[in-house]
């Protein structure tokens, strides 16, 4: 594996992350 895939698969786990947590506020104000 070369540098720019763990790069990239890094960035990608760290956008789930806060994709996720946004997706979990707005659901809450919406409840």
């Amino acid at each position: 594996m070369d540098l720019g895939s763990i790069l990239t698969e890094f960035l990608l786990i760290e956008h789930g992350r806060f994709f996720n947590y946004r997706l979990a506020a707005v659901s809450e104000i919406f409840r």
